[in-house]
């Protein structure tokens, strides 16, 4: 059976024409798809990977979070095959554009620059152009090139009607440069310039978080409120503004407006807008009752928290404060682990928990150990003879030993009182216990010393655990740095005494001289003895009160850290005021010294050093010299 050729001419006669065209539609249609669902594809990814981070922000280390880094990198992918397999789809401009972003979140400066650097040279005819050119820019921001950053930013702001939105972008993007930099003001007046002209209120309100960040890590609290009030009014996020007003109170109590804080939280709970941080706002009341002195009131707000939001975060947190209120408000130690024992494993007061219910049972412990103690010292006083003779059968307690043991125990829970309870009352009063029930005690010169301390605000008492140190306790290491005139350092008339003379040296150095000797004499510190002898020598040429100011300097300090320049420079002015001498009849008139003289060791110790020809074409160790006792005094 053969195949007529004149059937050809009809039409839609020829063999399987009908499916041939079906399968062409069908093919092209897929074609168009497929490309249109990678496309979409790759811009989900990135999408993706943008929510993540704004949800997750980048932690310390500077590295973007690992889910967000995946979605890029899938974004890139599906990017990639919509270029190669479909290049010449309307969506490759789109898919370039996804490429170079993807790349910048990713920190991988060098491609993303290649594909903001292609798309900018072949496809002239974008509408988006400029927001090439400042990822272009933000590129070489993140690459340290600032005047390439700079051209690719010009065309934009040479434009007649330059994008609201573009420029306040440009405004950030130097504002977080100059936060890079540590340029504080700088990076505020262009953070407040973006903020000025930022089209959109969501731009602004990211602008003003921005400056309440870097207000907050200069510690200017009231700046931080003024602009976490700034974004309260302009964020669009209902959540977001929610949160932000219980920012503001608990901003409001650290700057110690308590009570305009109590006025708000209490006018915020009547207004149903507020009813998701209702937890929150009843912890801050909590919070806010203790600041007042109403222990037993907070301790009461913080037990309503538990019982109704108890698997809520505000829970743990309330249980961690009334654990520490039991704790050391009532030094209760059983109702404390009680409390602290609700905190939940993953919420930010977990890993302070595990540290109080530990502190807590080293609090039991040593209280127990104490309480045994003191029990053994109660019952061999009950058991002691009056008339001084031992019975056969008695057996006798090492007292001194358990006075040795129930100090140091008292003296670590008077630290643990101090330093870990902020309770000074209670730990100050266990180290007096221990200065006046257990005196011999290794501890009891340290227990004195932590009182004479901790009286510094208070000057008849500081004086008086001052007196009792270096009485009792003449040798110890706490009596040897009290009798340190030097000791005082940290006292503010030295400190200004410091700072006067330190400005008057240059400008007038006999006011500076006026100072020093102020300072010998009041705080007898090293620095301002060889400071006198300086001055003398360098500034007013008084070469005899030079030498008598450097003797008198190794006299007191003849190992101290200025003694060897001391000693140095006298031997040079002693030369000077003697004038030339032979090396005979110096060995004439100068006795040798004894073996044991002390100095005989000092000018060991302090010998110079050969002087070599070619010193002198260089400075001389007398001008290094010089210049590093000018800086040492100043």
């Amino acid at each position: 059976m053969g195949y007529d050729m004149s059937e050809r001419k009809k039409p839609g006669a020829f063999p399987g024409s009908g499916k041939w065209f079906s399968c062409i539609l069908f093919m092209l249609l897929f074609s168009s798809c497929a490309y249109f669902n990678t496309f979409y594809n790759a811009k989900n990814y990135f999408r993706s990977g943008l929510a993540i981070m704004e949800t997750a922000g980048r932690p310390d280390d500077d590295q973007i979070p690992r889910q967000a880094a995946d979605a890029f990198h899938q974004a890139i992918a599906k990017s990639l095959k919509v270029i190669e397999q479909y290049p010449d789809s309307r969506f490759v401009d789109d898919a370039l554009f996804i490429l170079g972003r993807s790349h910048y979140y990713r920190q991988e400066y060098g491609l993303a620059e290649r594909y903001f650097t292609q798309l900018l040279n072949e496809f002239v005819w974008l509408g988006y152009t400029d927001q090439v050119r400042l990822w272009l820019a933000k590129v070489h921001a993140e690459m340290g090139l600032y005047e390439i950053m700079e051209t690719d930013l010009a065309p934009i702001l040479e434009a007649e009607r330059p994008s609201r939105v573009l420029l306040t972008e440009i405004f950030v993007l130097r504002g977080d440069l100059a936060v890079r930099r540590q340029e504080t003001q700088l990076a505020i007046r262009a953070y407040e310039a973006g903020a000025q002209g930022a089209a959109t209120n969501a731009q602004r309100a990211a602008i003003y978080y921005k400056l309440y960040k870097l207000a907050m890590s200069e510690e200017d609290l009231p700046t931080a409120l003024q602009y976490l009030e700034e974004f309260t009014k302009s964020t669009p996020n209902e959540t977001e503004r929610v949160e932000a007003q219980l920012g503001r109170i608990r901003l409001m109590q650290q700057m110690g407006a308590v009570e305009a804080a109590y006025k708000e939280i209490r006018k915020m709970e009547t207004l149903a807008e507020y009813s998701s941080i209702i937890p929150g706002l009843r912890l801050e009341i909590g919070k806010i009752e203790y600041e007042r002195g109403n222990v037993d009131i907070a301790l009461e707000r913080f037990g309503e928290i538990i019982v109704e939001y108890g698997t809520l975060p505000e829970a743990s947190e309330a249980a961690f404060r009334a654990g520490e209120i039991q704790l050391v408000e009532k030094q209760d130690t059983k109702a404390a682990r009680a409390l602290i024992r609700k905190v939940r494993t993953n919420t930010l007061y977990y890993q302070a928990a595990r540290a109080k219910l530990n502190l807590i049972d080293t609090i039991e412990k040593l209280l127990q150990k104490i309480t045994k103690l003191e029990a053994q010292l109660a019952l061999e006083a009950k058991e002691s003879p009056k008339g001084g003779e031992l019975d056969s059968t008695t057996v006798q307690v090492d007292t001194l030993a358990i006075h040795q043991q129930l100090a140091y125990a008292k003296y670590r829970l008077g630290e643990t009182r101090l330093l870990d309870m902020r309770d000074s009352d209670a730990g100050l009063e266990l180290m007096a216990e221990i200065v006046t029930r257990h005196p011999t005690s290794d501890v009891a010169a340290q227990a004195a010393y932590v009182l004479h301390y901790h009286a510094e605000e208070n000057h008849d008492q500081a004086e008086f655990w001052r007196a009792v140190l270096l009485e009792q306790y003449p040798q110890s290491a706490y009596s040897l740095l009290l009798a340190d005139p030097s000791a005082k350092s940290g006292s503010r008339e030295l400190d200004y005494l410091m700072s006067a003379a330190a400005r008057a040296i240059t400008y007038d150095p006999r006011h500076a001289l006026e100072l020093f000797q102020e300072i010998r004499r009041k705080f007898g510190t090293e620095q301002s003895s060889f400071a006198i002898g300086y001055l003398y020598d360098e500034y007013l040429a008084e070469l005899d009160s030079a030498i008598v100011a450097y003797e008198e300097n190794l006299l007191a300090y003849p190992h101290g850290k200025y003694s060897q320049k001391a000693d140095r420079r006298l031997k040079e002015l002693r030369s000077i005021k003697l004038g030339p001498v032979s090396a005979g009849e110096s060995a004439a008139t100068e006795a040798p010294p004894a073996a044991d003289d002390p100095a005989v060791d000092r000018r060991r110790e302090f010998r110079e050093p050969d002087v070599k020809d070619e010193s002198a074409m260089e400075p001389s160790e007398a001008d290094i010299e010089r210049r590093q006792n000018r800086d040492l005094i100043e």
